[in-house]
């Protein structure tokens, strides 16, 4: 039994809905791909032949939605996949479509209010990055900096609401600019 877990997640793969019964709300398919350390300190894991079959659908939960303007482009996630990690919910704000993806980083006492951004590649609560592959197959990411902010205008029943807006720079210190982002998201498990 181990004191602690490893947290993985997924670099690349593929997921195939071969199923989809909305009246009976159920969905069958199959899975593959590289899951990685969240801290880089484990092996990767592939998965192969996964499938799954038969599993339940519920729609009666709020419809997550978020979206932003990323150096005057329209940005709107379609997934929202939450992890909590280190006492911190990394909620992730992805577009599947085109890899981009907004990780918000915020304290598991979520309260109401205005924080000004922390460092987001100390993983500081209140922070962000921003993160896209790029022509060559390669992840991209900015970081906060400790300028802009994120502002929790409601949180209840695990449903997380707010906006922010920031600044996130890479290792070169090329800026892109965040604008007008709005989340309404569901950080139950």
């Amino acid at each position: 039994n181990d004191d602690e877990s490893t947290v993985y997640y997924s670099t690349e793969g593929t997921l195939e809905i071969t199923m989809l019964d909305m009246e009976n709300g159920l969905v069958k398919g199959t899975f593959e791909g590289t899951l990685s350390d969240v801290f880089g300190e484990a092996d990767d894991i592939e998965m192969t032949n996964g499938v799954f079959d038969n599993i339940q659908i519920v729609t009666d939960n709020p419809e997550n939605t978020a979206s932003a303007i990323i150096n005057g482009e329209d940005f709107n996630a379609n997934l929202y996949p939450v992890v909590v990690i280190n006492n911190q919910y990394q909620i992730n704000l992805k577009n599947a479509d085109t890899g981009q993806t907004i990780t918000l980083y915020l304290p598991e006492e979520i309260t109401t209010g205005s924080a000004i951004v922390g460092n987001g590649q100390s993983l500081e609560n209140y922070s962000a990055r921003y993160s896209f592959t790029n022509g060559q197959g390669d992840e991209v990411t900015y970081y906060t900096q400790g300028s802009g902010e994120i502002v929790i205008d409601s949180f209840s029943n695990d449903i997380v609401s707010g906006t922010f807006s920031f600044d996130v720079v890479n290792s070169v210190g090329n800026t892109i600019s965040i604008m007008e982002g709005e989340f309404t998201i569901d950080v139950s498990f």
